[in-house]
This record gives structure tokens, C-alpha cells and sequence, in this order.
């Protein structure tokens, strides 16, 4: 198993990998986790905030949807939720589509898919199902893809990545540069969220954000983009084994 880091959605890679896992611990992938345990439907992601309302002002059936996103941390203006895992905790999204645009984080899932054969995204609240998902089907070659912070590498994500390189370490891996990086910072600092990112949400007053998107395994899905459809979807994993979802599932 050969597992390689991007620090940010900015950087690229020539080669091709069998699986991307986007990371976006602060905070839309941690998000994206808290969403389908409230009982979302799917989500789709979008590159900016104006699609993703464009899309919506499409819509005949808008009671079934969503918005949710960010710009500078903060919900945009007609947009009925912002990005914040510990508001999500506590709301009903049972039956309906989340269109989802963030600064850095949907792009990551974008660039993924152009990378890598399939794509899932992790948090620490569903770290060991990640694990296992990739475990169960034997991957070959692993690309963490890491949302950062407007181009620059995220202290958080570059953590998660390392905690990934933890649990696969011993499965005749073998780790890029970014790799080993990765999994030095998350040896030193574990769960630590000590980046630019966590002090600007601290200054934002996203305290229990933060300190939600540190809780390892609070839940047990596994979080799947789907290319073909431009859609996120989310099963029910364990420490092993996954379902897997028919074409009849996905819109």
C-alpha cells in the first residue's frame, strides 16, 4: 500500500490513485460526517457559493433541500445553514438533499475525483470506519487529499492524514514525503488544534466546533463521492466491511 499527502487542493499530482480521501477537519468534511447522522439524504457539493444558490433558486421542489456552506467562516446571506458541525448536531435533515459550497473543502472533493478512481471523505469522527473501508478492499494506492486553509497546508489536516498513515502503517505501507510529514506531526501533536484555521474559528466564536471535530469515531458511517453523479452518500461501515449501494440508490 503506497499512501501519498496533498497538503492543499491547490497542489496536484501527475500519477493516478485508486482512492482519494478528502480531509476538511475544520470543517467540512467533520460537516459532511454530522449531516448524514441527522438524517440527511445525500449531498452535493459546489464550487462556490453563487452555484450552489443558483441551483437552489432552480428548483421546483425546494422543500426538500437545503443550502449550507460558508464564506470567511461565516453562513452566507439566504443560505439556511452555515458550516458548523455542532449546529448540524442538533438539526433535522431527515429525507433532504444538502447542496454544500465552502471555501476549501468542496473544492478538495473536486480535486480528487480528477486524481484518483473513487473518493471518500474523512473526519475524526468517523476515522476508524474510513480506516476499515479501505482495509476491506485491499487499496493499493491512497491519496489524502487535504482541503488547507486558501492554499496554504492546515495543521489540522495534515493531522487527520497522519492518523490515517497510524492505522495503515503496518499493512506493508509504504508512505511519500508528505506522508512521513503527516505522520510525524500527528505522533507529536494527536489531536492538537493549534493552526491558523482553529484560532481563526476560535476569534469567530466556533469554539464547540472545534472541539466536536476532535472527537475520534463518534460515529460509524463511511462517506462516498459518487463522480458519476456529483453526489456525497453515506453507509453505514464498522471496524470491517461495508455495504455497497446498487445503481438503483443513486439519483
Amino acid at each position: 500500500m503506497f499512501i501519498d499527502v496533498l497538503f492543499s487542493h491547490k497542489e496536484t499530482r501527475k500519477e493516478c490513485y485508486s482512492l482519494g480521501i478528502v480531509v476538511d477537519i475544520l470543517r467540512a468534511t467533520s460537516s459532511i460526517t454530522v449531516m448524514f447522522s441527522r438524517g440527511a439524504n445525500e449531498v452535493i457539493p459546489f464550487r462556490s457559493i453563487q452555484s450552489a444558490k443558483r441551483f437552489y433558486e432552480s428548483l421546483v421542489d425546494q422543500e426538500n433541500y437545503y443550502l449550507c456552506g460558508e464564506k470567511g467562516g461565516l453562513k452566507p446571506p439566504f443560505f439556511h445553514f452555515g458550516n458548523s458541525p455542532s449546529e448540524f448536531v442538533k438539526a433535522e435533515f431527515s429525507g433532504k438533499t444538502i447542496l454544500f459550497a465552502t471555501t476549501n473543502g468542496t473544492k478538495a472533493i473536486y480535486k480528487a475525483s480528477k486524481l484518483c478512481d473513487d473518493v471518500i471523505t474523512g473526519s475524526f469522527l468517523n476515522l476508524t470506519s474510513s480506516v476499515g473501508y479501505i482495509i476491506s478492499k485491499k487499496i493499493e494506492r491512497i491519496l489524502i487529499v487535504c482541503a488547507g486553509n486558501n492554499g496554504q497546508p492546515s495543521v489540522e489536516d495534515t493531522l487527520f492524514a497522519g492518523a490515517i498513515v497510524e492505522k495503515l502503517i503496518n499493512y506493508n505501507t509504504t508512505l511519500s514525503d508528505s506522508g512521513i510529514i503527516s505522520y510525524s506531526l500527528w505522533k507529536e501533536h494527536g489531536t492538537k488544534f493549534i493552526g491558523s484555521h482553529a484560532k481563526k474559528l476560535e476569534k469567530l466564536g466556533f469554539n464547540q466546533d472545534i472541539e466536536l471535530c476532535a472527537q475520534i469515531d463518534r460515529f460509524q458511517n463511511i462517506v462516498f463521492y459518487d463522480k458519476k453523479h456529483n453526489i456525497i452518500y453515506s453507509l453505514e461501515g464498522g471496524k470491517s466491511g461495508v455495504f455497497t449501494r446498487s445503481d438503483k440508490d443513486i439519483r
